[in-house]
């Protein structure tokens, strides 16, 4: 904010001498600068200008504390410790505030995930064994780190392409799905067996 503007803000917050609408706040101030014959108004309006020039507003603040029986320097020097303590205590409070909707929307996204993954667990069951066994034998060209509703969306048009780790990724050869594969079935080894026989 301009100096100039911040001026006329604090100009009209502090109003006329006897003006109805000032506020509590204003009236307060102004008592308590005529109590000190070196603070005339311009002097005050320059004190409330700071406040507005650094982005904040006197109604906010705490200015009880402000003594204003000492030099118009140390005045201006109190407001200035004062707007540097509530800014420090407000970006603190921001930053908590921005961290606990971080919290709240990385938890969200996780159950999100957590649910989706369990739907996915679900499909993949009721794909045939031998589709299951295949899928655990090898990487898919994409596998999604996570569940998220988009991964889901295109493993489900597509689990020979994608994978979705936990759910169909590839796995040690004790834990794979039991399957009946087609070139185990019993005939087929009992022809090899044949040819076996016949050769030795």
């Amino acid at each position: 904010m301009k100096r100039q503007d911040a001026i006329k803000k604090a100009s009209k917050f502090l109003g006329r001498k006897n003006e109805i609408k000032t506020g509590s706040t204003a009236k307060k101030v102004k008592d308590r600068a005529k109590r000190n014959p070196d603070l005339n108004r311009a002097g005050l309006t320059q004190i409330v200008a700071d406040i507005y020039q650094r982005g904040d507003d006197p109604r906010d603040l705490d200015l009880e504390r402000i003594d204003f029986s000492v030099s118009y320097s140390n005045i201006r020097g109190q407001v200035e410790d004062l707007l540097k303590k509530r800014q420090g205590s407000s970006a603190k409070f921001q930053s908590e505030k921005d961290a606990e909707r971080k919290t709240g929307k990385d938890m969200q996204r996780k159950h999100e995930q957590s649910i989706n993954k369990e739907i996915a667990e679900q499909r993949n069951k009721r794909r045939p064994a031998y589709n299951q066994f295949i899928d655990q034998t090898k990487n898919a060209e994409t596998t999604f780190p996570h569940a998220t509703d988009k991964a889901v969306r295109k493993w489900s048009r597509n689990p020979n392409k994608y994978d979705i780790k936990g759910v169909d990724t590839r796995r040690e050869k004790e834990a794979r799905t039991q399957a009946q594969l087609p070139f185990r079935r019993k005939s087929r080894i009992q022809d090899m067996k044949n040819l076996k026989d016949r050769a030795g």
